[in-house]
């Protein structure tokens, strides 16, 4: 049948394998139901061949009403697999009751040559209906009908046995319930086969699409860090070196000093830009590093003293360069208002690993000694340097606090999650 079906489609192009067994199935019915016209007219009694003919007409509307409601189902965007699967099992299961129906009317009356004939058509039904009902793989478990159809006409074949001791003989008998036995266990094996190789195939399917989003996304970061390092080579030789020479002649010249704290700042403020993009994969004491290699050199000619107490903290996964150009703006505000309003002779720099609310993270403190601030200082300078480092300490996720009073110094408190997906799901 296999090597059959696509010599037909290429005689036939229009003709699909399914429809070609629907005629097939059609035409083998009305072959058989002139057959058994012919061998009854005159033999079996007229109420006989009337239920006869009406198991037939049963079986023809069960092909057409199955027929209707197959395409009918396509229609309306049912799986094609699944109606045809349905239409099938509706047909297999029609004509086995059917069969049982026409042997039980024709068996007082068939000889031996019918009687093989009925047993050549219950092996062909029983082998015809064993590979067709195998479940399309992927689809939902085989239903009772369908496992039961290919043997449905046994029990109606050993009930003929014994009531009719000269039916078939024993051996008959024993073999086709062997050959019944053979055709499940081979129907059962290429189902399991095929699903087995069908979930091997998904998930080989799987394998590839996940390996092509990772591919994907490992040339799109591969295109973004060629693009971050040209930038970074840009704005570090081009904008960075114009801007420190314009710096080293307004010093030269003795430009006003509100112009070189200007220039000053600017440069500054690129050095942040660039340590952002620096790709350090979350790295936390590495940004602090570049931070005390920016900082601690300008801080110094100020007059402060810098202590360091940086602990080995866990990276954050999440500190991309966004994330990370928002952390150092916190600690560059800090060390500004230190520099700009403390009068401090000492600045403190400390990292360590810090729970909070029961998560873990990282806390950030950045202390001076100088003169703190009373509460008409502090809510003036909430309204900018303060309100801003706690937006972007809210944008990262963290936390922020100012802890200061009157000539005790000030102490800006950062704290930030190790894992902020907790906190997407609770927001």
């Amino acid at each position: 049948m296999p090597k059959l079906l696509p010599g037909i489609q290429k005689t036939f192009p229009s003709v699909s394998h399914r429809q070609f067994l629907q005629i097939l199935s059609l035409a083998i019915l009305l072959a058989d139901w002139m057959a058994f016209y012919r061998w009854g007219i005159g033999l079996l009694p007229l109420w006989r061949m009337k239920a006869a003919h009406c198991a037939y007409l049963s079986m023809l509307a069960i092909w057409v009403g199955g027929s209707w409601q197959y395409r009918h189902r396509i229609a309306h965007g049912f799986d094609s697999d699944d109606a045809w699967y349905d239409y099938v099992i509706a047909i297999l299961l029609g004509s086995a009751i059917c069969g049982i129906a026409l042997k039980w009317l024709e068996n007082p009356f068939a000889d031996e040559g019918r009687r093989y004939l009925a047993l050549s058509m219950s092996t062909g039904y029983l082998a015809l209906a064993a590979m067709l009902t195998l479940r399309p793989p992927g689809k939902a478990p085989r239903g009772m009908a369908a496992t039961i159809t290919p043997v449905v006409q046994l029990p109606a074949m050993l009930f003929f046995q014994v009531t009719e001791k000269n039916y078939l003989s024993v051996s008959m008998v024993c073999s086709l319930f062997i050959f019944a036995a053979l055709m499940l266990g081979i129907r059962e094996y290429i189902q399991g086969v095929a699903d087995q190789s069908h979930a091997q195939l998904m998930q080989a399917q799987e394998n590839l699409a996940a390996s092509e989003k990772a591919r994907r996304k490992l040339e799109v970061a591969n295109a973004v860090e060629v693009e971050r390092e040209r930038l970074m080579s840009e704005v570090h030789d081009g904008i960075g070196s114009s801007l420190v020479a314009a710096l080293a002649v307004a010093r030269r010249e003795d430009h006003p000093q509100q112009t070189i704290e200007l220039l000053r700042r600017a440069v500054s403020d690129l050095k942040v830009t660039v340590d952002s993009l620096d790709p350090l994969g979350g790295d936390v004491l590495a940004l602090m590093g570049n931070v005390r290699h920016r900082l601690e050199p300008d801080l110094t000619r100020a007059g402060l003293e810098v202590r360091w107490d940086v602990q080995n903290c866990p990276s954050l996964d999440w500190l991309d360069p966004t994330n990370a150009l928002q952390f150092l703006r916190i600690i560059q505000e800090a060390v500004s208002n230190v520099l700009s309003h403390s009068g401090a002779t000492e600045i403190r720099f400390s990292c360590h690993p810090k729970p909070r609310d029961q998560r873990e993270g990282l806390e950030i403190v950045i202390g001076d000694n100088g003169c703190g601030m009373d509460s008409t200082y502090s809510g003036r300078l909430a309204g900018h340097g303060l309100h801003n480092m706690r937006a972007r300490a809210e944008t990262l996720g963290g936390a922020f606090i100012c802890e200061s009073a009157p000539s005790q110094g000030c102490r800006i408190i950062l704290w930030l999650p190790q894992d902020r997906r907790r906190e997407t799901r609770t927001g």
